[in-house]
């Protein structure tokens, strides 16, 4: 394989590059739906990508607490360095407008690799994150939106959620280890 895999495959996410659909929604495999979706391609209409934050799980020896995580992003326009501290997306459940999605596809696995290999800026911080290079998706989605100019937001967390389980969510992505 052109990428090295241990721990988590993006590859199929390649496969997006196939996909000629205006909007489409993204849901990983460790994601429940609990009621009618319908109506997230209505209310999220203003932004041309929606997703959940990236959580870090903070674990003290008496209680786990989930926070959102910012993070100084350094990234690539026209081979010029930007640097922006920003609240990454979790690329578990993503709403991709404008076929987007597509785009995506065709580029993930670079930045997959760029990472990994240490031949992007944001690498050092990747492995910062996670010693072992798994976060390297969810990286690789904030640095699209970011090296490409898209518009992002985030999803109502009363509607979808990752950091904590509500019975009224429509969406609830688990952020498991899976691929452990």
């Amino acid at each position: 394989l052109p990428y090295r895999s241990q721990n988590f495959v993006s590859m199929q996410r390649c496969l997006f590059e196939g996909i000629d659909t205006e909007n489409v929604l993204l849901l990983d495999v460790d994601t429940f739906i609990f009621k009618p979706i319908d109506y997230v391609f209505t209310k999220y209409k203003d932004s041309d990508i929606y997703a959940c934050p990236m959580v870090a799980f903070l674990k003290d020896k008496d209680s786990s607490r989930v926070d959102k995580t910012e993070i100084m992003f350094s990234y690539l326009i026209e081979n010029k360095l930007h640097k922006k501290v920003i609240s990454p997306m979790n690329s578990g459940v993503v709403l991709f407008r404008k076929g987007l999605i597509k785009k995506y596809g065709s580029c993930v696995l670079k930045y997959c690799n760029e990472l990994m290999y240490k031949k992007h800026p944001m690498s050092d911080m990747m492995f910062a994150v996670r010693s072992d290079g798994r976060s390297r998706e969810e990286f690789s989605f904030n640095l699209f939106a970011l090296e490409n100019n898209i518009s992002t937001d985030f999803f109502d967390e009363t509607d979808i959620a990752i950091s904590e389980f509500n019975p009224n969510l429509s969406i609830f992505h688990t952020g498991s280890n899976t691929y452990s």
